[in-house]
């Protein structure tokens, strides 16, 4: 299953039963990495652009895929500035995953 999250989702009332709001993409991707709502397991960045890319319009786009535990991927979208941002966290997430599992081995 896969849930898509876009920036312009954020703010709308979407009346579904595992559906989440989120101020930005930014956030979003926080929470899903941090926990996820159901039994507090940790989502995994499974896949990611090695950079920001470029629309045909010349907006800025990124995008994350976080999959939990229990194997619900979910996409986070942004453009623009968020584009930036979403890009700097999940740099900022899979650079600390990896230093942390190179200090793991390290100490060993």
């Amino acid at each position: 299953m896969l849930a898509m999250i876009t920036s312009s989702q954020f703010g709308e009332s979407i009346e579904r039963e595992n559906s989440h709001i989120y101020n930005n993409a930014v956030h979003a991707l926080r929470r899903l990495v941090s926990q996820s709502q159901k039994g507090g397991k940790n989502g995994k960045i499974t896949n990611s652009p090695t950079g920001l890319r470029t629309t045909w319009d010349g907006l800025l786009y990124y995008f994350v895929e976080v999959t939990d535990l229990k194997g619900t991927s979910y996409l986070i979208e942004a453009y623009g500035k968020d584009a930036m941002e979403l890009y700097v966290e999940a740099t900022n997430i899979l650079n600390t995953s990896v230093s942390n599992k190179s200090k793991l081995i390290d100490t060993i």
